[in-house]
């Protein structure tokens, strides 16, 4: 039996616990606090100019969301398996699929956000 490898289940759960911190991390930091920033950086460039750079501004925060939630994920699923088989594709898909999430259901729930606050 020196030669059998254990097979230990995905822990799915830590992975969406963390990427959901992750994800609400960034989008305080980033969305909150950088967007004001951008949009007061923005006062007095053309719509057209100022929603490009603010759609390229959304992209990168979503971009860097997956490269870190991948990132932690990666390294749950690493100590998990301790070197019993490659983490594999599970850590890209749970932050992908929450990043996505947040891609489409993020904007109307800041809009919402915004008429309920203000």
């Amino acid at each position: 039996m020196s030669g059998a490898v254990t097979q230990r289940p995905t822990p799915w759960g830590w992975m969406l616990a963390v990427t959901l911190l992750v994800t609400a991390v960034t989008l305080v930091i980033f969305g909150a606090v950088g967007g004001l920033m951008l949009l007061v950086g923005l006062n007095g460039v053309s719509e057209r100019t100022g929603g490009v750079v603010i759609v390229i501004y959304i992209l990168l925060v979503l971009a860097g969301n997956f490269a870190v939630a991948w990132l932690f994920n990666w390294l749950i699923a690493r100590r998990r398996y301790a070197g019993t088989r490659g983490s594999g594709w599970p850590p890209a898909l749970v932050a992908l699929g929450v990043t996505g999430v947040t891609a489409v259901a993020g904007p109307p729930l800041a809009v919402a956000l915004i008429k309920l606050i203000f």
